[in-house]
């Protein structure tokens, strides 16, 4: 019996490590993102090259952004030559209404 329970008391214990440990991260993240939002255009030494990888994440992600509106539009408008509908006729992404 005493097996089982040492068992189960070191699983909580890990458990309970595990959620302080995400907590911290969570917090290391905040500070990041708070340091980011503060010092973005002024970043103290060895922060710079940190700050242009976020640069450089944002601008792949406008340029996906971009990328994955034109493919809406596409599939929205091959939805309207299939199913013979009008611009503005359908509420539907896929223009299937006529």
């Amino acid at each position: 019996m005493q097996k089982g329970k040492e068992m189960a008391d070191t699983a909580k214990f890990n458990s309970m490590i595990h959620d302080e440990e995400k907590k911290i991260t969570a917090v290391y993240s905040k500070i990041g993102k708070k340091y980011f939002e503060d010092f973005k255009n002024a970043p103290a030494e060895g922060f710079k090259e940190l700050v242009d990888e976020i640069y450089a994440a944002q601008a792949k992600i406008a340029e996906f952004q971009e990328k994955l509106k034109a493919l809406k539009a596409d599939v929205v408008e091959k939805g309207r030559e299939r199913y013979g509908g009008s611009k503005g006729s359908c509420k539907h992404d896929y223009g299937a209404c006529g």
